[in-house]
Order: structure tokens, then C-alpha cells, then sequence
């Protein structure tokens, strides 16, 4: 019991000192303005900002950090389109529309679509490149970019030379052309032959595929349209196969802009 009295008294002892620390600190304070009276704003500033500087410094940055971001988000123009063009080297000279030298693409929409750019905003970006000897690092960095803008329903639309398009195809990112287009305007392309198709039944055959965990490879069946089982159009011809080579572009199947994405379409296989 007498260490336990002791230990507290100890303690007692301890709060008092720090309390009085503390106190004779602010007196110390009060005094030091005391003696600066009829010294002069100078002489106040320079003792403000021997004890406070750093405290303006932090209020300072937070102040000018929120009034950053507040004027970004209020500034911020909602989206007329969002679209990306993967590979574009692989098919620019097909389209007199684009041209990766160029950053005028976005502007050259905006005017083909009728956009009013003090409003919205127009972002086409041409500059994304995936590797041709597999997905490296940063085509995975990218890739995963562009899966989330999708969930997010910020990505209206793509073009990309057949390799890609496929492989994002398959993954059921683009929509029905028979569900975003007319009919008549549906027909019009395949009579020209721009009209690319997936096999549903395929996707589905691999869904069912994925869910077994076997590690034989699936075997994509490549067939005709007039071959396939469930035949849907998912994509426009913006450069015709020549050998390997090829480019589709597509309407993201979630997306929250169809007319403007339909519109980018258009924008691309004009002739």
C-alpha cells in the first residue's frame, strides 16, 4: 500500500510540474508581448513568427489545398465522350479523321458531333500503345485502368487493331450494334461490309470454361459469321484486315452517353 500511496504521490507530483511548466510557458509569453508594447508591428510580426511560423505554414498549405480542389471539382466540365484509341499507328493512315501527330483529334469530334466545349468536355486519347509479344507490365497497368473506368461507366468507347479489340470483345465490354444503332443505319454498314461479329456462344463456352479451374488452355473457334451460333455485332470495321493486321472500334456496353459514342463510331469509319 505504501509503494501504491508513494507511486501516486509520485505521479501527483509530475502533473503538478508539467502544469507548471506549462503555466510559467504562457506567462513567459504574456510577458514577451507585454515588453513589446509601442515597439511597433515589426517588432510584432517578428515574434509572431518566431513561435507561430510553423503553424502558419501548415494552416497555410491545407487552406490552399482546399480551395484548390474545391475550384478543380466546380470547375470540372462533365463528359461529352470519353474515348480511347489502343495501337492507333496500327491503322491511323485508315482514318483521315485521326492522326497521332495531330492532338486536334478531340476538337475535329467535338466540332463532326456538334459538342459546345465551353460546356462539356471531350476527351479522345490516341496515344495508349500495348506491346505486339505479349502484355508487359504496364500494358496490365493500363488494362486495369481501363476495366475500371468501365465498372465506373466513365469510358464511352474504343478503337483498337483486331488483336485487342478482340480480347476486350470476348470480355463482353462492347455493346449490341443492333441495341445502340438503327436498323437502317445497322444495314447500311453491312451492306459495306464493316459489320464485325462475336460468337455468344463462344463467351458463354468459355464463362463455363473459366468456372472448371482446369489448366488445358480454351480453344477460340474462329468461324464465318454465317457459322457462328449466336452471331451478335459488336464492332465496325475502321481498317479491313490485311494479313494480320485490322482495327474494329465499338461502343463500351455500359455506357451512360450511347448517342455520343455512337457518334465516335461514325466519326471513324466515315469514308
Amino acid at each position: 500500500m505504501r509503494m501504491t500511496l508513494e507511486n501516486a504521490d509520485a505521479k501527483d507530483q509530475s502533473v503538478k510540474g508539467e502544469e507548471g511548466f506549462a503555466s510559467r510557458i504562457d506567462e513567459d509569453k504574456k510577458g514577451h508581448w507585454k515588453d513589446l508594447e509601442g515597439q511597433g508591428f515589426k517588432a510584432h510580426w517578428d515574434y509572431f513568427w518566431s513561435y507561430y511560423h510553423i503553424h502558419v505554414i501548415i494552416i497555410t498549405a491545407v487552406i490552399v489545398f482546399v480551395f484548390a480542389l474545391v475550384r478543380d471539382i466546380v470547375s470540372q466540365k462533365p463528359y461529352a465522350i470519353n474515348a480511347i484509341c489502343i495501337n492507333a499507328a496500327d491503322y491511323v493512315d485508315a482514318l483521315p479523321s485521326i492522326s497521332i501527330f495531330d492532338d486536334s483529334t478531340s476538337e475535329r469530334f467535338a466540332e463532326y458531333a456538334g459538342i459546345d466545349t465551353d460546356e462539356y468536355s471531350v476527351s479522345i486519347d490516341t496515344n495508349v500503345n500495348f506491346s505486339k509479344d505479349g502484355l508487359t507490365s504496364m500494358d496490365m497497368t493500363v488494362s486495369e485502368k481501363i476495366f475500371a473506368q468501365v465498372a465506373s461507366q466513365d469510358l464511352d468507347a474504343m478503337a483498337a487493331d483486331f488483336d485487342i479489340f478482340r480480347s476486350y470483345a470476348r470480355s463482353q465490354m462492347f455493346a449490341d450494334l443492333r441495341e445502340v444503332l438503327e436498323p437502317s443505319e445497322l444495314e447500311a454498314f453491312e451492306e459495306k461490309g464493316l459489320v464485325w461479329y462475336i460468337d455468344m456462344a463462344e463467351v458463354e463456352a468459355f464463362d463455363e470454361y473459366s468456372k472448371t479451374g482446369t489448366d488445358e488452355p480454351f480453344e477460340w473457334k474462329e468461324a464465318d459469321v454465317s457459322e457462328m451460333t449466336d452471331p451478335v455485332p459488336s464492332g465496325l470495321w475502321i481498317k479491313k484486315p490485311a494479313a494480320d493486321d485490322g482495327a474494329l472500334c465499338g461502343v463500351i456496353v455500359n455506357t451512360k452517353r450511347v448517342e455520343t459514342a455512337v457518334d465516335f463510331l461514325r466519326f471513324l469509319v466515315i469514308e
